[in-house]
């Protein structure tokens, strides 16, 4: 059996980069958000309006907001230069690969 020369050079991060999962949720949250909305809200505008909540506010809003605060939080508490935890040796893990500069990248923390 003939193996490839080479194995395939990858793009050296750790987040993933299509948003499929991200729009699967979303469409997953406007499924239920409309059912929720048939079931207690009155009106049609009232409804969508529910949807759009649901979706832009609780779900992505917010998302961004822990995702903004991790990234601070993480980079700043754990980041590679950080003494004070003992044993501490970090070759690779959240923060980007030995060759670039060492700091987090904000699309592993918003997954």
């Amino acid at each position: 059996m003939a193996y490839p020369p080479h194995p395939p050079e990858t793009k050296n991060t750790w987040h993933r980069p299509d948003p499929s999962f991200t729009y699967l949720l979303s469409f997953f949250l406007l499924l239920t958000s409309l059912a929720w909305g048939l079931a207690w809200r009155p009106t049609p505008s009232s409804i969508v309006r529910l949807t759009l909540t649901f979706i832009f506010i609780h779900f992505l809003l917010a998302s961004l907001l822990v995702a903004t605060a991790m990234y601070f939080l993480v980079g700043r508490l754990l980041g590679p230069g950080v003494a004070g935890l003992p044993g501490r040796r970090r070759q690779q893990g959240l923060f980007t690969q030995e060759q670039a500069a060492a700091e987090l990248e904000f699309g592993y923390c918003f997954d």
